[in-house]
Parts: C-alpha cells; sequence; structure tokens
C-alpha cells in the first residue's frame, strides 16, 4: 500500500490534519472477509479477485473513493429483503464521493464500465450507472439518478 496523503502540517502520525489520497492495489483479495471491517450497505458472502482503490480523505473523514474491480464468484446480498445476487465474474470501476455540506449535500455512487456475467451464464454488455442521494430536512433522498449502456 502506498499514501499520498500528507498532513498539510504536523506529525504523519496525526490522522486528524490528514489531507490527500490513499492508493491500494491487491493482485488477490477475498472480499467476504472485508465484512468483518468495512461497513458496506452490502453483504458479500463470496467475491474473489482483484482490487486498485484510491480512498480521499479530509481529516478522519473518507470523503470519496474509487476502486477498481475484477471479481470472480460472487455470492452479495444488496439488501437485507433482497434475494442474493450471484455472478460468475464482475468487473469495472466503482466510484463514491460526498458532496456538499452537512445540510444540503450528499452522496454519489457511481459505476463506469461495470460488466458482469450472472452464475446463470447470462452476459450484461458495459453499463454506466450513477446514483444519487441528497440530505435533507426529511431525510435521505433520492435527487437523480441516470443509466447510460453501450451500444450493442
Amino acid at each position: 500500500m502506498v499514501s499520498s496523503a500528507r498532513p498539510t502540517f504536523g506529525r504523519l502520525s496525526d490522522f486528524k490534519r490528514w489531507r490527500g489520497e490513499l492508493f491500494a492495489q491487491v493482485d488477490y483479495v477475498d472480499l467476504a472477509q472485508a465484512n468483518d471491517w468495512v461497513h458496506a450497505p452490502l453483504d458479500v458472502h463470496r467475491a474473489q479477485g482483484a482490487l486498485r482503490a484510491w480512498i480521499r480523505v479530509d481529516g478522519t473523514e473518507v470523503v470519496g473513493a474509487t476502486a477498481d474491480l475484477a471479481l470472480t464468484n460472487v455470492d452479495a446480498r444488496l439488501a437485507p429483503d433482497l434475494e442474493p445476487l450471484q455472478l460468475s465474474s464482475f468487473q469495472g470501476r466503482v466510484m463514491q464521493k460526498r458532496w456538499g455540506d452537512e445540510a444540503r449535500g450528499g452522496q454519489e455512487v457511481g459505476f463506469h464500465r461495470r460488466q458482469f456475467v450472472l452464475a446463470s451464464g447470462v452476459n450484461f454488455p458495459p453499463l454506466d450507472l450513477a446514483y444519487r442521494a441528497t440530505r435533507s430536512d426529511a431525510g435521505p433522498r433520492t435527487s437523480s439518478s441516470r443509466m447510460v449502456r453501450a451500444s450493442i
């Protein structure tokens, strides 16, 4: 793992003052093991492959992340009330970023050139997808989403 995050001032061990980007590249990863230390909105039962990740930090907060994934044998549940998603393979870039402020901002999650093959053998062409959630007094809500499919 290589860190390009450097404190604006102070000691390197003073994480509260970090601003920058962390980079990690792993040639083999079992994402099911990540359930124990990464709190994500999905439950990964099985997924092996390679990962490159860039994580943007500001102080002790993650303000954005980008990951290039090439996974096989994927078994994940996207929400507790959904059936498991079983894929033979998954490739693509996953991006997350925080935007705005605490009162009017939100989160954006996107997939770029995401391709996957279902366990049944159905192959999906490259797909770009973006989802944006906005915070408001009434709680989170979807402000926009888009899906662009490449030509077949």
